[in-house]
């Protein structure tokens, strides 16, 4: 007979954590009401741990750029709520974004984050939305995900929500049109709009921060210092009153006036079989970014729109438009943006004004087809008369 001895030295494992509500199973109300009141339950914070016996406990990480401010977090059953629904309400926001951390007795943690948001062209139903961690704009099924619902409105969680936000697809609720682009927006950041683009193309430019973004796109497009671009343009030009309405008037008028480029650009270069509508819309952002970065931009002007086809096509390097396409394609973005423009300058409320924003999308998206067709048959006067 012989002794074995064994000495079983334990680990410890760290928490892990998902979110669930009473709702839906998965997260709370990923439609963000106008108004919260204490009673509702934000978000429900569940962690285990394989160790036996080990207790948990939750807290909301304070970070400067999110909501942690107004959230309270039970410490034992990780139900978040509101501390001040009155202070909350006041800063009217629409959406969230915060993170929870979960901590054992022995130290080791787990961190889960929580970004709710709007798909914003019109609002845009049914569009996927991701965080992109590896940076390939390419969903993956490790990364974070979520389709909008009837409001545009998306949530995404989990452990990583640290890469750029991409949306793709889906439909604009206020024209009934497909939405064919992609938008981007800064990690953490709520809004998914093609000026939320441009940020994330210009911050791809080395020692360029977001604020630095945020003021090149204020100086060249002529948007009021009061203004912030990462709202959302619809609600905050229902909401606001006096200027500060107008300005958020335009804002979405120079949001839809860059969407409309791009978007006759993408038509063009995707009926000239080039490039996919959605590869060709990322790639006349990038080219627009490089040219803000370099000088202001018009959008209404001969040469700028031709030097970003070109910049475009160069990019690409994949083919080319003839002299009398590129021709009918300026006409066509120049002739479009100017009715953009001309659609808010007789409204009387901020309601009129995105109706007629609306209403010239609808036109334009026609024109935009048509145009792309005729590219592919080597004639575009019929869509330069549309």
């Amino acid at each position: 007979p012989s002794t074995l001895s064994v000495t079983v030295n334990g680990t410890n494992d760290a928490p892990t954590v998902k979110a669930t509500t009473e709702v839906d199973g998965t997260y709370v109300n990923t439609a963000i009401p106008t108004t919260y009141d204490s009673s509702i339950i934000v978000a429900n914070i569940n962690a285990t741990d394989t160790d036996i016996n080990d207790t948990l406990v939750y807290s909301i990480v304070v970070n400067s750029l999110d909501d942690s401010q107004y959230l309270s977090i039970d410490s034992i059953t990780g139900v978040v709520t509101f501390i001040d629904e009155t202070a909350y309400n006041t800063a009217n926001i629409s959406a969230l974004n915060f993170q929870v951390k979960v901590l054992d007795l022995n130290a080791a943690e787990a961190v889960y984050s929580i970004q709710s948001g709007t798909g914003i062209d019109g609002y845009i139903v049914n569009m996927t939305v991701f965080s992109d961690f590896d940076n390939d704009q390419t969903l993956d099924s490790t990364e974070a995900s979520d389709q909008t619902n009837s409001q545009g409105e998306f949530t995404l969680s989990g452990g990583t929500l640290s890469g750029v936000t991409i949306g793709y697809g889906g439909i604009d609720i206020s024209t009934g049109l497909a939405f064919e682009g992609i938008y981007k927006a800064p990690s953490g950041v709520s809004v998914l709009n093609p000026i939320t683009t441009l940020l994330v193309n210009l911050m791809a430019t080395p020692g360029t921060t977001l604020a630095d973004a945020i003021a090149t796109v204020k100086a060249d497009f002529g948007i009021t210092s009061s203004v912030d671009l990462l709202a959302d343009p619809i609600a905050s030009a229902l909401a606001a009153t006096g200027t500060l309405q107008a300005d958020y008037v335009t804002l979405q008028m120079i949001n839809t006036k860059i969407d409309n480029t791009i978007g006759q650009i993408a038509a063009a270069i995707e009926g000239a079989g080039i490039a996919t509508e959605i590869n060709a819309y990322a790639a006349i952002s990038s080219e627009l970014a490089s040219m803000l970065l370099a000088g202001s931009v018009n959008l209404d002007n001969n040469t700028d729109v031709n030097t970003l086809i070109t910049n475009t096509l160069a990019a690409l390097s994949n083919g080319s438009l003839t002299p009398a396409a590129q021709s009918d394609l300026v006409t066509i973005v120049l002739n479009t943006n100017t009715a953009i423009t001309d659609s808010i300058s007789t409204s009387l409320t901020s309601a009129e004004a995105l109706e007629s924003l609306a209403k010239v999308q609808i036109a334009a998206e026609s024109v935009e087809n048509e145009l792309e067709e005729g590219v592919k048959a080597g004639d575009t006067s019929s869509a330069v008369i549309s």
